[in-house]
């Protein structure tokens, strides 16, 4: 007896690797896998079909979506989503409940947003990080109950990576193709062009960077328009290889294996930060910056000095990327680090155990009809973090506030305090290009 299981997401994105990371590794002995896209497709339709799961898309349509969930008989809904209200999704949860009162209803909270209107429907919170669950879905009204409040972090499929065999000869020839040298340093930054995401800090640590690494190369794909022309124009543009969006896997493998550093700065931090995920798993230490007055995952995922390095200043910035310069033989123990981390807490298949144990669990306790080898199996499976751990880390968060790569002299204070103008016009001129597109 299989219980038939709903991923309900936003859209079939190609950046969705998360969805795809959890269908590829639920147990199909038990679990029955469905997939729905509340809105639209995006480009993860034939991941889905290749590894045999059906899936509908509702533009938006809730009737489309409850006879979907007539049709296939669901037992329990997963919705991975950004959390706070949309009247959608607060209908989704309303109408399952209506057609089957036993429901199990989860929800993949990647934003932790607090939704007090659909709490109520809501069987367990799953949050991404125990940074999102302690400084901001509890801070928005949200209440801590490990029975129903956990953490599911997002799978990074390292398996799938490792599968794309990138030869020595293809990437001697990208490098080629991008004048990078032998003799190169190579860091780089993959994501989305826009503005929000963007921190000038990576610019600003080049003046610095290049008297320290006079033979680094920066790898970015992508970068925002106005920072492109900005890049462009400067005396540093012989440092950047500015790169265009790739959808391709291959692609983004064959980037992550030509870099030597992974280096990343956000203005709005992340609520998980995937991609420094996967430059763990393709054994790359991370140099990433703190942001404390926003999403700052990178502080759970990246261990300071362990798996990479926290630099909050284009100083220190720059010295962490000469430091991992100068020293291989840590550099490459940082990397084997991030690698055994990804391969330990991002495990994919350790995390669909533990969201197969929660929907098993949870459907005993409605009374519900489970296979009971199924309950023998899951009782052996343990949460992680336990409910002790992600109550600790509020003060392991207060102590991972103070790491920094070294200290500012007295005159990189004074300069970085004089420059103070200078960035905040440029974060007026951010907030109108990411507002209204000037």
């Amino acid at each position: 007896m299989k219980t038939n299981l709903l991923i309900i997401v936003h859209s079939i994105d190609v950046t969705n690797r998360i969805l795809v990371g959890f269908c590829k590794n639920i147990n199909r002995d038990f679990f029955d896998i469905k997939v729905l896209a509340h809105d639209g497709i995006g480009g993860k339709e034939k991941d889905l079909s290749d590894i045999g799961i059906e899936y509908a898309v509702a533009n938006g349509d809730i009737e489309i979506i409850a006879q979907a969930i007539k049709k296939w008989q669901i037992d329990a809904i997963f919705m991975i989503r950004g959390g706070g209200y949309t009247q959608l999704q607060f209908e989704i949860f309303s109408r399952a409940r209506t057609i089957n009162p036993s429901m199990v209803i989860l929800e993949n909270n990647f934003f932790g947003r607090y939704d007090a209107k659909s709490y109520p429907f809501i069987d367990c919170s799953l949050q991404v990080s125990k940074m999102m669950l302690n400084e901001r879905y509890l801070k928005e009204g949200g209440q801590f109950n490990f029975a129903k409040v956990k953490i599911l972090y997002h799978p990074v499929d390292f398996q799938s990576w490792d599968k794309i065999n990138i030869t020595e000869s293809e990437i001697k020839d990208f490098k080629n193709k991008l004048r990078i040298k032998d003799s190169d340093f190579v860091i780089g930054k993959l994501g989305r062009p826009a503005i929000e995401k963007w921190s000038d800090l990576l610019l600003d640590m080049m003046p610095y960077l290049v008297k320290l690494v006079p033979n680094i190369k920066f790898i970015v794909q992508e970068m925002p328009d106005s920072r492109k022309r900005r890049v462009l124009k400067s005396k540093y543009k012989n440092y950047f290889i500015l790169l265009s969006k790739t959808l391709h896997d291959r692609e983004v493998a064959l980037f992550y294996k030509t870099i030597d550093v992974y280096t990343h700065a956000s203005k709005i931090g992340e609520s998980f930060g995937m991609t420094l995920a996967e430059a763990g798993a393709f054994r790359k230490p991370v140099i990433v910056s703190s942001t404390p007055k926003k999403d700052n995952n990178q502080l759970e995922l990246i261990d300071h000095m362990k798996t990479g390095i926290i630099a909050n200043h284009p100083q220190t910035f720059a010295r962490a990327v000469e430091y991992l310069y100068k020293n291989q033989d840590i550099r490459i123990q940082m990397g084997e680090a991030a690698r055994a981390k990804i391969e330990n807490v991002y495990n994919p298949t350790k995390l669909a155990q533990q969201l197969e144990k929660l929907i098993v669990e949870t459907l005993a306790q409605k009374n519900q009809a489970v296979d009971p080898s199924a309950r023998e199996r899951y009782s052996k499976v343990e949460y992680y973090p336990s409910e002790a751990e992600i109550l600790a880390y509020k003060d392991e968060y207060k102590k991972r506030l103070k790491q920094e790569f070294g200290k500012l002299s007295i005159w990189e204070c004074l300069i970085n305090y004089l420059n103070r103008p200078r960035k905040f016009y440029f974060k007026l001129r951010d907030f109108a290009e990411h507002r209204f597109g000037i």
